[in-house]
């Protein structure tokens, strides 16, 4: 089972390196809370470094990155194990930064909630670059939100209505726990949902 740590606080995106101090505060004292239920029930948390349109999605750099780290780094050290970081789709928690992988990922060996539309996003529609993304931090990576995009902006498409290539992604895609997480415009109709799962089980992989 995987819980999800909230996105906002009063209307406030969360984002680790906020400016804003109650932001910030919340952030801590939600994580910690999440830890807590996470260890008492053996389950997992997906958390967010940051959002898009948060403060962090419009720093870039080795400093800015470096700073993202430690505050993820006191995160991990405060609540354990239990949480899986999500990509978003700029910023310096997103694959657009050239840094992620090396100054974060890596020496924190941090354990990663995929979300592949924000990447391929984040590559501007590269499906070579996700691909290539995705066999080197397959390691990393605990569960995949598998939906689909233009590769343009954040839209959420069912599979095989935007652009990426499930084909080459199947094969690392099955071996780890995944969801089909569709924008869904009726919250009490799921058929996105099932459509991309009928999609997706009948795709014959490619490497």
């Amino acid at each position: 089972m995987y819980l999800h740590h909230p996105t906002t606080y009063k209307n406030k995106k969360l984002d680790i390196l906020s400016t804003d101090q109650e932001i910030l505060n919340y952030y801590q004292w939600s994580s910690e809370r999440l830890s807590e239920i996470c260890k008492q029930e053996n389950i997992h948390c997906v958390v967010h470094a940051h959002y898009s349109k948060s403060e962090s999605s419009y720093y870039t750099g080795l400093s800015n990155t470096l700073k993202m780290k430690d505050r993820i780094e006191k995160v991990v050290q405060t609540c354990g194990d239990r949480f899986l970081w999500e990509n978003t789709t700029s910023g310096l928690f997103s694959f657009a930064n050239p840094y992620i992988l090396s100054e974060i990922i890596r020496p924190l060996q941090l354990p990663l909630c995929l979300d592949i539309s924000h990447a391929f996003i984040s590559f501007q529609g590269n499906n070579e670059k996700l691909k290539q993304l995705i066999s080197m931090i397959h390691e990393y990576v605990r569960y995949y939100h598998v939906v689909d995009s233009s590769g343009i902006q954040h839209d959420a498409l069912t599979l095989g209505k935007g652009k990426i290539d499930w084909k080459s992604l199947k094969p690392f895609l099955v071996r780890k726990d995944f969801i089909f997480e569709i924008g869904l415009k009726d919250w009490l109709d799921c058929s996105p949902m099932i459509q991309s799962a009928d999609y997706f089980v009948k795709l014959r992989p490619s490497i």
